[in-house]
């Protein structure tokens, strides 16, 4: 487990290939709105960006977030010979610039079962007579899909 420095620690985090803990970096706000062609982290109320421009911004931002490279390449074989094959240099390459558009999550997202059947009756009552197993599993096989958190944000 990787301790980015600030108490968080990211399990299966690694710098691809490097056997080195990877620390999740987040891009200061100042330099990250240079990607949408911004001078100034003062924004205007409006302003156009290209879908370019966003796509860059995006890249920036995705960079900096925690990546569990084992188990992506596990999660998703697709990835895994993709990587393989030299059609990505890493997954996290592949998460980065096509993963997160594909709704394709950097680690695994544990549920907080308390919170969800909670928050989700419906959930909590299909888990209580049997007809889902957990409340992870619902979020695993639907609930992302369906737009659901796994835990209060």
């Amino acid at each position: 487990m990787s301790d980015g420095g600030n108490g968080v620690s990211f399990e299966g985090s690694e710098q691809a290939g490097s056997g080195v803990a990877a620390k999740p970096y987040l891009l200061p706000f100042r330099h990250a709105v240079r990607e949408l062609g911004l001078a100034s982290t003062e924004l205007p109320d409006r302003f156009e960006v290209t879908k370019e421009q966003f796509i860059a911004f995006l890249t920036v931002i995705l960079r900096g977030v925690p990546f569990n490279e084992k188990w992506y390449l596990a999660s998703y074989p697709d990835i895994a010979e993709a990587v393989r094959s030299g059609h990505f240099r890493s997954a996290k390459d592949h998460f980065v610039e096509h993963g997160y558009r594909e709704d394709r999550h950097p680690e695994r997202v544990v549920v907080d079962e308390k919170w969800y059947k909670s928050e989700y009756p419906d959930i909590a009552e299909s888990v209580e007579v049997g007809e889902i197993k957990s409340c992870q599993d619902h979020f695993d096989l639907h609930g992302q899909s369906e737009g659901r958190f796994p835990f209060k944000v």
